[in-house]
């Protein structure tokens, strides 16, 4: 069973497919079903994005190696 859906980045993923246009999506979800949405936004908006950051330089220093930008080492 899926923890969460993410109908936004799937349409683009499938333009992008049709186009065949590589896509890649790093999503984080900030907020639960079970909690107030604003109050769980504001509170784990800032570790969320650091967390995707990490990730997405992660991803680029493996995809581009030893040309990664110096901010993505």
């Amino acid at each position: 069973m899926p923890l969460s859906a993410d109908m936004e980045t799937a349409a683009a993923a499938h333009v992008c497919y049709v186009n065949r246009i590589p896509f890649l999506s790093v999503r984080t979800v900030t907020d639960t079903a079970e909690h107030k949405v604003m109050e769980n936004f504001d509170k784990n908006c800032e570790t969320d994005s650091e967390i995707s950051a990490e990730i997405v330089l992660g991803i680029l220093e493996e995809w581009l190696g030893d040309s990664a930008p110096d901010n993505a080492r």
